[in-house]
């Protein structure tokens, strides 16, 4: 008997440990995205390899809790086109001791860099308070989705607080 209190007691030990390391986490910073004239932090956005196919990418280093990836890009849509803006991150080759500027980490790089093997959604989420919260859900009452095909804008879908509203409505 004492002998299954034990295993269930480092069994609840163990489920706790795994839900408070998900509940707990730190949220990952977000890149910035210009669009319209209107600044944006928002993700999922590309990742450097996807935006840089041909370009060897230093070994980043981790920025703080918030940073895992290793550096912060600015991204923009100019006349319907993807570019990156520039970008600072640490590198595990100066031991992290300091952020690295766009020409440090990609000399043969011009920037603003238009990007052409960008195939994929980007979706801005509204402001910080244009958001419902329902249980462990947060849904965002005003978004934008733009559509690319190799960089270039195919599709832009903004989407109202009351077009979502009308989703959310049991038929």
């Amino acid at each position: 008997m004492l002998q299954r209190t034990k295993i269930a007691f480092m069994s609840a030990l163990l489920i706790v440990g795994f839900l408070s390391q998900n509940t707990f986490a730190t949220q990952q910073e977000r890149d910035l995205l210009v669009y319209e004239g209107a600044r944006h932090k928002t993700y999922p956005l590309p990742t450097l390899a996807e935006c840089l196919p041909d370009v060897k990418l230093p070994e980043f280093r981790m920025i703080s809790t918030a940073n895992y990836k290793g550096y912060r890009a600015t991204w923009a849509v100019i006349d319907n086109q993807f570019y990156l803006i520039g970008i600072e991150g640490k590198v595990k080759s100066n031991q992290g001791r300091r952020m690295l500027s766009s020409r440090e980490l990609f000399p043969k790089v011009k920037f603003p860099h238009k990007v052409t093997s960008f195939t994929g959604k980007i979706e801005i989420k509204g402001r910080a308070v244009d958001y419902v919260i329902k249980g462990n859900v947060i849904t965002y009452t005003d978004k934008i989705v733009i559509e690319f095909k190799n960089g270039k804008v195919i599709d832009v879908i903004h989407t109202t607080h009351d077009e979502i509203r009308e989703q959310r409505t049991p038929q």
